[in-house]
């Protein structure tokens, strides 16, 4: 396998890779974090799966010596959520003698028993609520974009004659219609940190960041 470099963020997929290389790029962090996704198409069951590889790449001192992970929460009526998706993830990394979390916030993580770095974890969107991604992007959209063209992409979505898409994914259609709007449509939300779509100075987003340079011993 490839090296990835020291320390490793694994992601679900491809958008989701996107999104933090250029959040990396915005912290200035994309020579010092290297993002990981899971092989073939990814998606949460992949990505767990990858989880175990990298836990015993990191176990056995093969590169790794910080390793973190961001995947979304879903929804318990689609046999998913915040709760169980916790529960999955503890009983992958518990195998690898990482303890119950250590009560730090923002973001959650786990120490190990062995004295290596502590696992971290972020379940989008928010450590605690059922969702994903776009619920995250959601609390962070300035005033000035969401009235009125996200709750008007709202109100659009909500007005379909024929809604093709899962409930479950309602929040993506509601992101994407919001985003095809914007000055260039067609853009992915990767493009909403460079073209400063959020407000780089909610809760949510600062959140996210003192994660990452806690997980992964940054200090600027």
């Amino acid at each position: 396998m490839t090296s990835l470099g020291q320390k490793v963020l694994l992601v679900e997929g491809d958008s989701d890779e996107r999104f933090f290389l250029g959040l990396l790029e915005y912290l200035q962090l994309k020579d010092k974090i290297n993002i990981a996704k899971p092989p073939g198409s990814g998606g949460k069951p992949s990505a767990l799966k990858f989880l175990d590889t990298l836990l015993k790449r990191l176990y056995q001192k093969e590169g790794i010596t910080h390793l973190g992970m961001v995947i979304d929460a879903d929804y318990p009526q689609y046999g998913e959520g915040y709760k169980k998706s916790l529960n999955d993830i503890h009983n992958i990394i518990k195998k690898h003698q990482y303890n119950e979390l250590d009560g730090l916030s923002p973001g959650l993580s786990f120490s190990h028993n062995n004295g290596f770095m502590p696992f971290g974890l972020w379940i989008m969107p928010d450590n605690y609520s059922d969702g994903m991604f776009e619920d995250w992007v959601e609390k962070c959209i300035k005033d000035v974009d969401r009235y009125p063209l996200l709750e008007h992409a709202k109100v659009v979505i909500k007005g379909l004659p024929e809604v093709r898409f899962k409930e479950i994914q309602r929040t993506k259609a509601e992101i994407s219609t919001w985003m095809a709007w914007q000055e260039k449509p067609g853009e992915g939300l990767h493009k909403i940190i460079p073209r400063k779509f959020i407000d780089l100075n909610c809760v949510p987003f600062i959140n996210l960041i003192e994660w990452i340079k806690r997980i992964y011993s940054i200090n600027y």
